[in-house]
């Protein structure tokens, strides 16, 4: 352990997830958006390009699209 670090209690177990039984995340997995980060996608999405939407946002183009498309 680290100098400083107080461990004041163990973690609860991880349950698996999915057939597999792997762990399940942590956190949110990389490269997925949150409403916050869709919503100001589809704002800026009649303006600029997919790549530079995902520039902005810090991710890959591939969750953008779906986050800038036109929902009727």
């Amino acid at each position: 352990m680290r100098p400083g670090f107080v461990l004041v209690g163990q973690p609860p177990a991880r349950r698996v997830a999915g057939a597999s039984g792997r762990a399940p995340y942590q956190r949110r997995p990389p490269g997925h958006l949150t409403e916050t980060e869709r919503r100001a996608i589809r704002a800026l999405a009649a303006s600029r390009s997919l790549r530079d939407l995902a520039a902005a946002s810090g991710v890959s183009h591939e969750p953008c699209g779906p986050a800038s498309a036109r929902r009727s």
